[in-house]
C-alpha cells in the first residue's frame, strides 16, 4: 500500500495517533509492526473503527483475543452501540456475548423475552 492511501485510511478512520506516527516517520508509510502497535493501542482504548482499519491495514482480520478485548473495553467506557459493532467483527465466547446482552437490555437497546 502507497503511503498516501495508507495516510488516507487512517484520516478516514480518525486514526490521530497512527497519522502522527505517519508524520514522525517523515511521510513514509506504517511498518506491520508499527500497525500492530497502533492496533494493540486501539484495543486497549476500545476504539473499534480504528482497530477494525488497523487490521485491514495489516493484512489481516481482527482476532477473536482482540474483539473481546474490544468488547470488555468499550462496556467499560458505557458505549454499547461501539461494543455491538465490535461484536459483528469476530466470534465470541458465551460469557462476553451474555455481558453484552446484558447490557443491550440495561440500555434500552434490547428487550427481554418474557
Amino acid at each position: 500500500m502507497t503511503n498516501e492511501k495508507q495516510f488516507e485510511a487512517l484520516w478516514r478512520a480518525g486514526c490521530k495517533e497512527a497519522i502522527l506516527a505517519i508524520i514522525r516517520n517523515k511521510g513514509r508509510a506504517l511498518s506491520k509492526s508499527q500497525l500492530e502497535h497502533q492496533l494493540t493501542s486501539s484495543v486497549s482504548r476500545g476504539l473499534v473503527s480504528h482497530a477494525i482499519t488497523l487490521a485491514t491495514l495489516s493484512g489481516r482480520s481482527l482476532q477473536r483475543s482482540d474483539v473481546e478485548r474490544l468488547i470488555k473495553r468499550c462496556l467499560k467506557l458505557g458505549w454499547v452501540p461501539d461494543a455491538l459493532h465490535a461484536a459483528r467483527q469476530g466470534a465470541l465466547s458465551d460469557k462476553t456475548r451474555q455481558r453484552l446482552c446484558d447490557a443491550c437490555v440495561a440500555n434500552g437497546f434490547a428487550k427481554t423475552l418474557s
